[in-house]
């Protein structure tokens, strides 16, 4: 659990800490760029993977077959076309930068999948292993953006990084596996993942516009670490979710304790850096509120996935999700509290959904 624990925050932890540090000497220029691309990174990897680590291999046997990389990138090449005119669209780098973030969202995509069986068989030390290596490589990769001033050069080395962690998940865990999912399993389980990331990424592109750099920055700042702080409540839930499934008795009141209890231990790392990076106490308590309704939320989601309720979370995400982008569509400019406000009702309204769906199928 802790191995799966380190991984999940080790995978955001460097892109975090320097764009959090970025906020504190108030360089926001270099919080855009270090936002913006690992954004394109996350949301690229998902939309090509489609959703499928950690939910649907996880809980499905699948016969294992002999695989490429060849093999995989063609069967994802439509995925990996959408994604790349994501790219395009969301941002304004050149075609070689952006071919390559395109790259590294590939090998990151190719990684999640080797990574969901090393969770079927639990060699969890694996994983954080080649986690912690990739973000050694991160933290030096920025570093290296930082005295060249250069994006190209920036890519180039996350790339690589990417690849020195697909390489070790590959050769040290050499089983066969296969990633021809039937289809309408895979979208079943995937289309939530994906359509969360986008929504949860994408307002980054609309709020460039909508906000002063100042208010922009804070933001990437708050919204990582509220993800950070998400991912010990998430990753007990992905851990215990074959067993939800199983056992069938998905109301046991522990399973809400422990993911209250790993909440409660991201709420209190966030709120810490939120007071370390000097937050006014309105913004660091509608931060904290927002966290409470997104564990919870998660929760009452992961039982409706867990009791084959999938399509009902993913119709909440769908109609709360794209009200707020709408919402953001139909803005001139915001202030980062009125966002916070914002993210908050509709983050409100996405637990009832859930929990609405929870009540009627329990």
């Amino acid at each position: 659990m802790l191995n799966l624990i380190i991984t999940q925050v080790s995978r955001n932890f460097i892109f975090t800490i320097f764009i959090f540090a970025f906020k504190i000497f108030g360089a926001y220029e270099n919080i855009f760029v270090i936002a913006l691309i690992s954004s394109c990174i996350i949301v690229g990897e998902v939309l090509i993977d489609f959703g499928s680590y950690g939910s649907e291999l996880q809980v499905k046997n699948h016969h294992n077959r002999n695989i490429n990389p060849f093999i995989y990138v063609k069967n994802k090449i439509i995925p990996i076309l959408i994604t790349y005119a994501y790219i395009f669209l969301a941002t304004d780098f050149s075609n070689v930068v952006k071919i390559i973030i395109l790259l590294t969202c590939i090998i990151s995509a190719h990684s999640n999948f080797r990574r969901a069986y090393i969770h079927k068989k639990q060699q969890l030390k694996i994983e954080s292993a080649a986690g912690i290596i990739k973000s050694v490589g991160i933290f030096f990769s920025i570093c290296l953006y930082l005295l060249l001033d250069d994006i190209a050069a920036l890519v180039a080395m996350l790339f690589i990084c990417y690849c020195v962690e697909n390489f070790i998940l590959h050769n040290f865990y050499k089983e066969n596996f296969t990633d021809n999912l039937e289809l309408n399993l895979s979208f079943s389980f995937g289309i939530h993942n994906v359509l969360g990331v986008i929504v949860g990424y994408f307002d980054l592109i609309l709020l460039n516009n909508l906000m002063t750099l100042e208010d922009f920055g804070a933001y990437a700042v708050l919204a990582r670490l509220v993800n950070i702080g998400l991912f010990f409540a998430s990753t007990y839930a992905l851990k215990n979710m074959p067993q939800w499934i199983e056992a069938k008795n998905y109301l046991v009141l522990k399973n809400l304790s422990n993911i209250i209890l790993y909440g409660f231990i991201g709420l209190i790392l966030v709120l810490t850096a939120l007071i370390i990076g000097k937050f006014s106490a309105y913004t660091i308590l509608i931060v904290g509120f927002i966290l409470v309704i997104r564990t919870l939320t998660l929760f009452f989601g992961s039982l409706l996935t867990a009791t084959g309720h999938q399509s009902l979370r993913t119709s909440g995400l769908v109609i709360t999700g794209w009200c707020y982008i709408i919402a953001l569509y139909s803005l001139h400019e915001i202030t980062l509290v009125q966002l916070l406000y914002l993210i908050a009702v509709i983050n409100s309204c996405t637990c009832l959904f859930n929990l609405a769906g929870v009540y009627k199928y329990r």
